[in-house]
């Protein structure tokens, strides 16, 4: 069941919460700090930037502080891009709404890329990774990316974080 757009809680399942989670930023990626013991001192809105919402995914879902990084819909459908993920994907104004079939492909197949985002999107699920490629023809020349593919909540969504893999440069 998706968590309400006013629930700061981590993503759980019939195992209960994830064991290593993190808070961030949808928009500038940095990791949200909460005050131990203080639920009610979780900000919805981050404090860093102004501009983000601070989501909920798993510690392994990110390859670090400030990734470029997606927030993709069930319905496949880019609702955020970070600011380090628009020097990868493009300005925010052409990426947001943008389908993520897209934007990326997958040397697995894209079928793969959409079962994978599609699923972290609607259920708890691991975080996997994928190799990707960036589809526009004016994006930057780099290579097969490796894509870590988790859910984050509140609300719930498919997060999709990209780092350089060295393959494949075109």
């Amino acid at each position: 069941m998706p968590l309400s757009p006013n629930t700061q809680e981590p993503p759980t399942g019939s195992d209960g919460p994830l064991a290593d989670v993190v808070r961030f930023c949808s928009r500038c990626g940095r990791h949200a700090h909460e005050v131990p013991g203080r639920p009610e001192l979780r900000r919805r809105v981050c404090v860093h930037c102004g501009m983000g919402v601070v989501l909920t995914s798993s510690g392994d879902a990110l390859p670090g502080a400030q990734a470029p990084f997606l927030i993709v819909a069930s319905d496949l459908t880019v609702t955020a891009v970070s600011e380090a993920g628009e020097k990868v994907f493009g300005p925010e104004e052409d990426v947001v709404g943008a389908g993520l079939l897209d934007l990326l492909s997958s040397p697995l197949g894209d079928d793969q890329l959409e079962r994978r985002a599609r699923r972290a999107a609607q259920l708890r699920s691991e975080t996997v990774a994928l190799p990707v490629r960036l589809r526009p023809e004016q994006a930057p020349r780099m290579g097969t990316l490796s894509a870590r593919i988790a859910t984050c909540a509140s609300p719930r969504a498919a997060l999709v974080s990209v780092e350089p893999s060295g393959f494949g440069l075109r």
